[in-house]
């Protein structure tokens, strides 16, 4: 049906761009439909057509619904509240010498359960174990529950968690109020110092939670509260203090668990014909103690090295033992998952395994899929973002690369993690590795392309494919030009071209591609220019590279971004070429609210000072290649910025207050420049000596209180930073690259004259 839908809007998508009356007949239309094209290319021949698909699909379906009846096929629905595999309840005891590994986990968390909590606490002090299923959390918290160490201190009421569990289980009439029973509970915990251990948690409801922790807080001054949960949003939801993230066993640990059960009763001679295939098997485990239990207690009864061999060349999903036994708690994690959100996860079975996982792309992909259509006043990015947050926090992703504002950008999947995904839609999902040329375009109703091989040319029948949403062509460097039926892919969102090196022109009617969202062109040097169409794409959200005129009469201008009002990140290049300052202003860039990633390189002798500083939503933002700038803009009064990057501006050769944009208040209040500011980049800064800021650093105004990076990068004569940046807590990262004599001197390690001012930083390179 969708196919069929986007046929029918493609139609009149393109009936509208070439201005057509929908009375008129119209060959290159009607030829999509091959029916039509027998009819003589009449528009209502095209609805005809159109209405007979979705027809055919409707008998098919009313042909599904009988033969449902006609076998006795039951539907089976189940709510999202219910979860259709419940797990083995779990219990306190267990054989510590079976825990391998984990010192480093073991140790913090008896180190947190055994120290004082504040005197502000009041109630018990909640510590979280959060990871993924089969991670080994539980046996985690059987090992703390059974240290020695705890048992004196938090286990000496024994008559707590039995009347706890009476409370909750008992049926006589004076429980049957909820009240009741959290006053039972209360009067049992009052004045005793507790351990509480709850397993396995999944309530997200704080209310609920909050009922349950007002009754505890009668206990003594120390009590703990131990949970484990898959999802990191339970964790904050129940006011934890601390969260231990449980990961993976080294392949060294995850060894051991497999010795101890899959070689048990088994002979020397055994052992050594064995070893080499049982740690090659290991590696399949992927660290996850579940799977090494689970395949070495299917081992435990097998001798002969054919059986393991067998098992070494079996895909995980095709041992029996390892779905019965990890498909449930994988299962537990995304039957809990809203529906929307599953189709999110189960996409990410295309991308190969172990494979670094952007962020931003992620989400683009699934609104090329159309996961994230919504009625909702939110923008899909947003959505987007939601719904990566949700499998972040269920530990579905891992490794995360984080930005300078703490947020991720990248990302990974756990091998076990990726093969479940790929065992859920193992009937939809096929990865196949696609030829490029003729044969490749046969796959009309693809929705994603991707070339991994370099080609030379694009073909020009790229337009039958009208159902293409996402074209990848990144490091094509042979490529030199797109061709024109490139335009007809209507319903194409984003179109990645970036390091196409010889790439020297955009099709002319790039203006046809309504829907695009998407121009990824950064790294394209050989690309003089943008066609003028592009001030048609109302729908882009991200431009990495909008070079301004270029010499060519077909050229766009600055004044195109204007009708371009949902850009969200631009990077213009050639501000050089724009002699007229009010061709800035034109843009409207002030005008785009959800504006916040801007990058400007200028060639040129006057600097547009007032049309930058009205761009009051920026977050990120580079200024280059200004080589006439004598004075830094006063750019301390964007209050929105978190990242500044300033190159290349020769003539620049002293920093002052100038560039923190504000004066004392009259009033004698603090004035803050750059409050939002993380990161600051100054590079090929080449005639920089001076940076101070003066009488700023008095107190009277308060500078960038939020800076944690501070990059200097080929600025050769500076020859000092400011104190007041150096001693500031919230900096984290120092680097001075691309040769700074002055600095190595200066801040060399222990013996440079201000190495004790910057020696409090975590993490300084100076090279």
């Amino acid at each position: 049906m969708e196919d069929v839908l986007d046929e029918w809007s493609t139609a009149r998508l393109k009936l509208k761009i070439n201005g057509v009356d929908a009375l008129v007949c119209l060959e290159k239309v009607c030829s999509f439909f091959p029916a039509a094209s027998c009819f003589g290319c009449n528009p209502l021949v095209l609805c005809r057509d159109i209405a007979l698909k979705v027809r055919e699909i409707n008998e098919s379906l009313d042909d599904i619904a009988k033969q449902k009846d006609q076998f006795g096929f039951a539907v089976n629905v189940i709510k999202s509240n219910e979860r259709a595999d419940e797990r083995v309840p779990s219990i306190s005891s267990i054989d510590e010498s079976e825990i391998f590994g984990r010192e480093k986990e073991k140790s913090e968390l008896v180190n947190r359960l055994l120290c004082e909590s504040s005197k502000e606490q009041k109630g018990p002090c909640v510590i979280s174990l959060v990871g993924m299923g089969g991670i080994g959390k539980t046996t985690l918290a059987q090992f703390a529950y059974n240290n020695d160490d705890v048992k004196k201190i938090l286990r000496k009421e024994y008559g707590i968690a039995r009347a706890i569990i009476e409370a909750l289980t008992y049926s006589s009439s004076n429980f049957v109020e909820f009240q009741s029973l959290m006053q039972h509970i209360q009067k049992h915990v009052a004045g005793k110092k507790l351990l509480l251990v709850l397993d396995d948690v999944w309530n997200e409801d704080f209310y609920k939670w909050e009922q349950f922790y007002n009754c505890l807080k009668t206990c003594l001054h120390g009590s703990k509260i131990l949970i484990t949960t898959r999802k990191e949003t339970v964790a904050r939801i129940m006011g934890s203090a601390d969260i231990i993230s449980v990961n993976v066993l080294s392949e060294t640990e995850c060894w051991l668990v497999f010795e101890s059960l899959g070689f048990s009763g088994k002979s020397m001679e055994e052992r050594e014909n064995l070893e080499k295939i049982g740690r090659e098997i290991i590696r399949k485990c992927k660290g996850l103690p579940l799977v090494a239990k689970t395949i070495a207690s299917l081992l435990r009864s097998k001798n002969t090295e054919k059986e393991w061999q067998n098992i070494l060349e079996s895909e995980i999903w095709e041992i029996e033992e390892v779905e019965k036994n990890l498909l449930a708690p994988l299962l537990l994690s995304y039957n809990e998952l809203p529906s929307k959100v599953k189709q999110c996860f189960t996409y990410c079975a295309i991308f190969p395994k172990n494979s670094k996982i952007w962020k931003d792309k992620l989400i683009e992909l699934w609104m090329a899929q159309g996961f994230l259509n919504n009625k909702r006043s939110k923008e899909m990015e947003e959505i987007g973002e939601e719904y990566f947050n949700i499998l972040a926090s269920r530990s579905f992703f891992q490794d995360f690369e984080r930005g300078y504002d703490g947020k991720i950008y990248q990302c990974k999947v756990h091998d076990i993690v990726h093969d479940f995904a790929q065992f859920l839609c193992r009937k939809e999902c096929l990865m196949v590795e696609i030829l490029c040329g003729e044969e490749a375009l046969k796959l009309i109703k693809c929705r994603r392309w991707r070339c991994d091989n370099y080609i030379k040319e694009i073909p020009t029948n790229i337009e039958k494919l009208i159902h293409l949403k996402y074209l990848n062509l990144s490091s094509q460097k042979k490529i030199k030009r797109l061709p024109e039926t490139l335009c007809e892919l209507y319903n194409l969102e984003c179109l990645a071209i970036s390091f196409c090196t010889n790439l020297r022109q955009l099709p002319q009617g790039i203006g046809k591609l309504r829907k695009l969202m998407y121009l990824d062109n950064d790294y394209t040097n050989s690309l003089r220019y943008l066609p003028v169409g592009i001030r048609e794409l109302i729908r882009l959200r991200r431009v990495r590279k909008f070079v301004v005129g270029g010499g060519y009469d077909r050229a766009c201008s600055l004044e195109s971004l204007k009708r371009l009002i949902l850009l969200r990140e631009c990077r213009i290049h050639g501000l050089g070429d724009v002699s007229d300052v009010g061709e800035a202003r034109r843009a409207e860039l002030e005008k785009k609210k959800n504006l916040f990633d801007l990058e400007l390189r200028f060639d040129c002798n006057v600097i547009p000072k007032n049309w930058i500083m009205s761009l009051t939503n920026l977050r990120y933002l580079s200024l280059s290649l200004f080589k006439n700038c004598e004075q830094l803009l006063p750019l301390g009064k964007l209050q929105s910025l978190e990242y500044l990057q300033i190159g290349g501006m020769h003539g620049v050769k002293r920093v002052g207050n100038e560039f923190l944009g504000v004066e004392s208040d009259t009033n004698g209040s603090s004035v803050i420049a750059f409050p939002k500011l993380r990161e600051l980049k100054f590079s090929y800064m080449e005639e920089l000596e001076e940076w101070d800021f003066g009488t700023a650093t008095k107190g009277e105004i308060i500078i960038m209180p939020r800076l944690s990076c501070l990059i200097i990068f080929g600025c050769f004569k500076l020859k000092a930073l400011p104190d007041l940046l150096l001693q500031k807590t919230t900096l984290q990262k120092l680097h001075i690259w691309g040769g700074c004599p002055i600095f190595r001197e200066r801040y060399r390690e222990e013996t440079g004259e201000d190495w004790p001012k910057i020696r409090h930083i975590p993490n300084i390179e100076i090279e």
